[in-house]
């Protein structure tokens, strides 16, 4: 697999001019100008579990949503520790930024008609 090491490594460790080489067990650069200054953002990582289940679309090195009970903490997941009954009445978003269209769709779509659910969804689209 040294062909993606290299390719993981020009994506993630070529900048402001800097070389480096990516480390896939450590999600990290070794900048070969032994600062760090090489790095770009390194994508968050998605599975199952306390991975994330999408990244962030404002900051792709943190998580955007995460899978079924845990939550969203400072672009990470945490074990969820309320009752996931009572969590579904709650929305939690981390900043305005990470507003999850797909999390609001679900919630409308659970709590409103459906037939008012489509007037409403067409009504913000033409807007």
């Amino acid at each position: 697999m040294q062909w993606l090491n290299r390719v993981q490594s020009f994506l993630y460790c070529n900048e402001n001019g800097f070389w480096g080489t990516f480390l896939e067990s450590q999600r990290t650069c070794v900048c070969h100008t032994g600062v760090t200054l090489c790095q770009r953002p390194i994508p968050c990582v998605i599975g199952g579990n306390n991975s994330c289940a999408m990244c962030s679309l404002a900051n792709i090195s943190q998580c955007g949503s995460c899978n079924k009970g845990y939550k969203l903490y400072r672009g990470r997941c945490e074990p969820q520790n309320v009752d996931s009954e009572r969590s579904e009445q709650f929305i939690s978003f981390e900043t305005d930024l990470d507003f999850q269209d797909l999390e609001l769709k679900y919630c409308c779509r659970k709590w409103i008609p459906d037939s008012t659910f489509t007037r409403l969804s067409s009504a913000m689209r033409s807007d």
